[in-house]
């Protein structure tokens, strides 16, 4: 009883609460150091297959096949992202793609962190990303990641989302290039996630959200590898907000 009491009186609290630390499993059944068997089995599905699988289900390839009959990764860019999205089948349908996106990587994060805590939250967030880059779904040929990876961040540090949304409208209004400022809010990440710990808490970045925004890093900027051979040679797309379909 007094352990969901503990629980109850975390929720919406500060970073520093229990549930955010720990999760619900670690609380309820035990200290967090001890890897029992269940917790092995919560941490697989619920931080690792779970997320995974949500984030195959890539949202461009479902309503580009469902409600125009054409696969996005054969048309455009033949990138399965909202951009391409935008470009080949209008607002509506990038709109969609956002929406749908941003809800499987925070229902991720959300499930990995209720269970096992904020690490768990990272990482659930880290299978969803490459869910949606190598969805199981679709023979392993999804999106770019961009809209999973903030979501993750959204959820897990809000400020520092808010500074790389800056980031990336200022760079979008500059340029028109989103693949530009997905690149540039890539590598700040974990620059931005190490400076708002060393401020806030003087120690640096936790292990678990510094890994997840290395290897985001990491992975944006080599998916977007093409983007950044077009902009070198001033060849890249640009968005033109004006569309209307």
């Amino acid at each position: 009883m007094e352990k969901l009491l503990q629980i109850l009186a975390s929720i919406g609290k500060a970073p520093q609460s229990f549930l955010y630390h720990l999760g619900v499993y670690n609380l309820m059944f035990g200290d967090e150091r001890v890897l029992t068997f269940w917790t092995g089995v919560l941490a697989v599905l619920f931080c690792v297959l779970g997320p995974y699988l949500m984030g195959s289900i890539n949202t461009a390839v479902v309503i580009s096949k469902r409600l125009y009959e054409k696969d996005i990764r054969t048309a455009g860019s033949k990138n399965a992202g909202m951009t391409n999205m935008f470009r080949v089948f209008g607002k509506k349908a990038g709109l969609m793609t956002l929406g749908g996106d941003l809800i499987k990587a925070i229902l991720s994060v959300i499930m990995g962190t209720m269970v096992m805590g904020i690490a768990g939250g990272y990482t659930a967030g880290f299978f969803c990303l490459i869910g949606h880059v190598f969805p199981v779904f679709f023979r392993f040929k999804g999106g770019k990641g961009v809209l999973v990876a903030a979501a993750t961040i959204l959820c897990t540090n809000p400020l520092v989302f808010l500074c790389l949304l800056f980031i990336f409208i200022v760079i979008l209004l500059m340029t028109r290039m989103v693949s530009l400022a997905s690149i540039i809010c890539a590598s700040f990440y974990p620059l931005l996630l190490n400076f708002y710990y060393k401020i806030c808490f003087s120690v640096p970045a936790d292990i678990f959200a510094l890994t997840f925004s290395l290897f985001t890093m990491v992975m944006i900027i080599f998916f977007h590898r093409s983007n950044i051979v077009r902009i070198w040679n001033m060849e890249e797309n640009k968005i033109h907000f004006d569309r209307k379909k």
